[in-house]
């Protein structure tokens, strides 16, 4: 008669899979067991080999996810270090030391990688990746103006790095001294919350560490009109002038701009950013009429000039 020796594990760790058996034709007799054909056992069913089973429910695979901040940093005020996070720009005075974090969720951080111009950084050296997965550059270069790219499996974020010189940010902050002097609580309570937080985060200057020390509705948000551009045309037509535009946050030490729902979520209205200009009449040749002079020759002849 058949026999049912003991069954294999399930074939799978999760979901549904298979158990398979063996099953043999077998006579056993005064202790003795002999292996007959399959024939032998007649008109007796087999036993099924095979069935189905199930473990406990697959969880599907997830995708890294990379949390980046859009806003852009511009650097007013010389400091020793800027943390920020992936995935805005960043405008530098030189020799600052910028740490860029890549948060990642369902990826493991030390597989994190960091690419400039399409090579892979080292973990050593004067521009270099974190053991936790973050950019590190010491006293940046404009050498090192270029878009950082953070890659964690398939998915990718970047980061712009400019620089101006300390001249030119300390013109930027002067333009918006009004703005600084008209946010004095608000840039106090936020040094006083930077001055309660751990030594890692007080070089931390990203708009989402900004909204972790004080809440969005206390964050005075301004549309900030820049400079015109010289007109398109000087005189005799309608040109055209331009100007910068942005939603800003400003901080002694720097500032962010954001995007403009943010500003009017405010109520506040955007300004132009263009106007129409060039209508000056354009300078133009007058002519005068020839006047008739005889010169002294023989011939006498008329000349006009």
């Amino acid at each position: 008669m058949p026999s049912l020796p003991l069954q294999f594990q399930c074939s799978v760790t999760c979901g549904r899979g298979t158990k398979q058996r063996d099953v043999r034709c077998q006579v056993t007799s005064q202790g003795r067991t002999d292996v007959l054909p399959a024939a032998a056992c007649g008109p007796v069913t087999k036993p099924t080999e095979v069935k189905a089973c199930s473990r406990k429910h697959c969880r599907k695979g997830r995708r890294p996810r990379i949390r980046t901040d859009p806003s852009k940093f511009v650097q007013l005020e010389p400091t020793d270090s800027v943390h920020l996070t992936v995935g805005g720009t960043v405008q530098l005075i030189p020799e600052t030391t910028l740490r860029i974090k890549c948060p990642v969720s369902h990826y493991n951080r030390k597989k994190i990688k960091w690419k400039f111009r399409d090579k892979e950084i080292p973990a050593k050296g004067r521009v270099s990746v974190t053991r936790g997965g973050s950019l590190r550059m010491r006293q940046a270069r404009t050498s090192n103006t270029g878009s950082y790219q953070c890659v964690a499996g398939d998915q990718v974020a970047e980061t712009t790095v400019r620089f101006h010189t300390q001249h030119t940010a300390e013109k930027k902050r002067y333009f918006r001294y009004s703005l600084l002097a008209g946010n004095s609580d608000f840039t106090e309570n936020v040094m006083s919350a930077r001055r309660g937080e751990r030594t890692k985060n007080r070089d931390n200057f990203s708009f989402e560490y900004l909204r972790s020390l004080v809440r969005l509705a206390d964050i005075p948000f301004q549309f900030v009109a820049w400079e015109w551009s010289l007109c398109s045309m000087t005189c005799g037509g309608a040109g055209l002038q331009r100007r910068h535009i942005a939603c800003e946050v400003v901080l002694p030490a720097y500032m962010l701009i954001v995007n403009d729902s943010f500003c009017r979520e405010r109520g506040q209205e955007k300004p132009l950013e263009t106007r129409d200009c060039g209508y000056e009449p354009c300078p133009n040749w007058e002519m005068g009429v020839w006047e008739k002079v005889r010169d002294n020759s023989p011939a006498g002849q008329v000349t006009e000039i």
